[in-house]
């Protein structure tokens, strides 16, 4: 459900280093661009290429891989916004929502059983509050897992109220609303064989929108570029290749940008079994 905005890619002679950026600095006009180093990573996947495997029809079998590859890189972001937390942005996993909620944050909420998930959506929603301009905001989407949606029905029908499903202009179907906002499945931390899954509120348009960046690429593709790669494998002792693979890398180089920490909010510790036998 993230906007995605495609910046266009620094030459190649950006890539090798640059000023990290400082804030409250200014540079010189033109200054070259860093991507190498903290926010951009590549997520990659590299198909192997041979005659056999092309017969020129709309699905052979290089065609259908290139394809599960690109399906591929999309479960790979997908689970790295929602996920990951590395030790700091330089290293080689993409920062997620995790990272950018900080030790003690107060956009992190734990479940509590005694006010229910209404009651732990509800303080999420009112978190997610970013500036945008000093005018106010509010969040846009709460994305969740189907067991969370489970929960939510089972609590507003034990209380009497009717789940509230409408069309959403957003996705352009019906969906769930809660508080006027929508819920949208994701894939939110839910490891197998875990009790317990998220939520998170999300501002996602406006000047403090959350946003996918990423450099290259067709945006409607998510940024994917498909190039072609040869991949040597093996190295003689005059530095040539004894061994090579032939193939089509497909890959993204994306960052997750989070302009204020109330951009998102996050519900943690909700319970993943039924609702019906563990409240």
């Amino acid at each position: 459900a993230l906007p995605i905005w495609q910046l266009d890619e620094p030459p190649a002679t950006a890539r090798g280093g640059g000023t990290p950026w400082t804030g409250g600095a200014t540079t010189a006009s033109g200054h070259e661009l860093d991507i190498v180093g903290a926010r951009f990573k590549k997520i990659s996947s590299v198909v192997r290429s041979d005659e056999a495997m092309v017969t020129g029809s709309e699905e052979d079998m290089l065609a259908v891989q290139v394809e599960l590859a690109a399906i591929g890189v999309v479960r790979s972001l997908s689970e790295a916004i929602f996920s990951s937390l590395p030790a700091s942005d330089d290293t080689s996993e993409i920062a997620g929502l995790p990272y950018f909620l900080g030790a003690g944050s107060p956009q992190d909420v734990r479940y509590d059983a005694g006010r229910g998930i209404m009651g732990g959506l509800a303080e999420v929603l009112a978190r997610c509050h970013p500036s945008d301009g000093d005018f106010g905001a509010e969040a846009d989407v709460i994305v969740a897992s189907g067991r969370t949606v489970w929960r939510l029905c089972h609590e507003l029908e034990t209380r009497g109220l009717v789940p509230d499903f409408r069309f959403s202009a957003l996705t352009g179907k019906r969906q769930l609303h809660f508080r006027g906002v929508p819920i949208l499945g994701g894939r939110v931390a839910e490891p197998a064989g875990a009790n317990t899954t998220e939520a998170w509120a999300l501002k996602i348009g406006g000047p403090s929108a959350v946003r996918m960046l990423h450099v290259g690429g067709e945006p409607e593709e998510f940024g994917i570029r498909k190039e072609p790669a040869t991949t040597m494998a093996t190295i003689d002792v005059n530095g040539e290749a004894t061994s090579a693979t032939r193939g089509i890398e497909v890959f993204g180089v994306y960052s997750l940008l989070v302009p204020e920490p109330e951009s998102v909010a996050r519900l943690r510790g909700i319970p993943a079994g039924d609702p019906f036998s563990q409240p």
